[in-house]
């Protein structure tokens, strides 16, 4: 039987977590193989990778150089499966089901989804410690949507979670070849993409158990954290894509970009004394060009209010180094 599923597998510095989420995946029944890709870690991880690709030939390794972006590692795994269908697990994160692969392709096969979306249930320090868990108890879990539906699902916060799903592989075919650009803190608005591009939706449910890893690449305290105010901006350009007539949601998120760009910057005038100077480069950098993209987003939206709000944010003290900073990047 051929193997029409691939797990794909992103690893920097993971070496923590890595044997738990590989094991995760060993147990797992029925046909698959699985992708390790290095991201350029500097500890322990890729002889744990070795280890396991010499344990079971159902793995595979490679490596590329870190590029600080996620994403990028996910799609690299991506291009080269040869499956129909990609599943892709965090390092750090648990299949918490050993037929959680099997179930999700099962319900692929009854529904002809192009998308199947399981349980995501996050925990600390122990899988048993459940902090929150998607979607919630009154979700109907056997109904199939379209793309669409299910994206408006996830604007402006999610009620559905994307971890672990399962996917047809061509819908990635969008993001090849790679673009140029910031891709550090944009896997939020590439998993939107690939349901909006969808045509059935389906819902399963296995649970994927997602670690709240304060070390992970996404949660510690550093420049890249930053980035998030970026997937903001591209977040309200991409509702104004693909909704454009719905101007309350577009405006919720324009406010909700404005408010964390402006956290942001406090934040970053609390830590940027115990940042590289290149560290301070690429958050200017980062939030400059965030407010250039809202400046752009709302240009066709001027008024008396938004006008205050971007006054308001050009009388905080480090708004000169967004000048600066975006005069960079133009």
């Amino acid at each position: 039987m051929a193997k029409d599923i691939t797990i794909i597998v992103p690893v920097y510095n993971a070496s923590r977590y890595l044997k738990e989420c590989l094991e995760s995946v060993r147990r797992q029944l029925g046909e698959w193989s699985c992708v390790l890709v290095n991201d350029g870690s500097t500890d322990d991880s890729w002889s744990i990778i070795d280890e396991y690709c010499a344990l079971d030939d159902r793995f595979s390794g490679v490596s590329k150089q870190n590029e600080q972006s996620c994403g990028k590692a996910k799609l690299y795994g991506v291009k080269s499966a040869q499956s129909d269908f990609v599943l892709i697990l965090d390092a750090d994160d648990v299949l918490g089901d050993d037929d959680y692969v099997e179930r999700l392709m099962q319900k692929q096969r009854e529904t002809d989804a192009d998308i199947v979306i399981s349980r995501m249930c996050c925990f600390e320090n122990e899988i048993g410690n459940i902090v929150w868990s998607l979607p919630d108890d009154q979700f109907d879990i056997s109904q199939v949507i379209d793309g669409e539906s299910a994206c408006l699902l996830t604007i402006p916060d999610w009620s559905i979670g994307l971890n672990g799903c399962l996917t047809r592989r061509d819908l990635y075919n969008a993001f090849f070849p790679f673009s140029k650009g910031n891709w550090a803190n944009l896997d939020e608005v590439m998993s939107r993409e690939l349901l909006q591009k969808s045509g059935r939706v389906a819902f399963s449910d296995p649970k994927y158990y997602y670690r709240r890893n304060p070390l992970s690449v996404t949660q510690a305290i550093s420049p890249f954290l930053f980035d998030r105010t970026i997937n903001d901006a591209v977040l309200v350009q991409f509702a104004q894509k693909y909704y454009p007539r719905k101007k309350a949601l577009i405006g919720e998120l324009a406010q909700k970009h404005f408010a964390n760009l402006r956290q942001s910057i406090v934040d970053y005038e609390t830590i940027k004394d115990k940042l590289t100077d290149e560290g301070c480069e690429r958050v200017e950098k980062a939030l400059a060009q965030s407010y250039y993209l809202m400046d752009i987003g709302l240009q066709m939206k001027r008024s008396l209010i938004w006008g205050i709000t971007i006054a308001l944010l050009r009388r905080f003290s480090f708004f000169q180094h967004l000048v600066v900073a975006l005069d960079r990047i133009r």
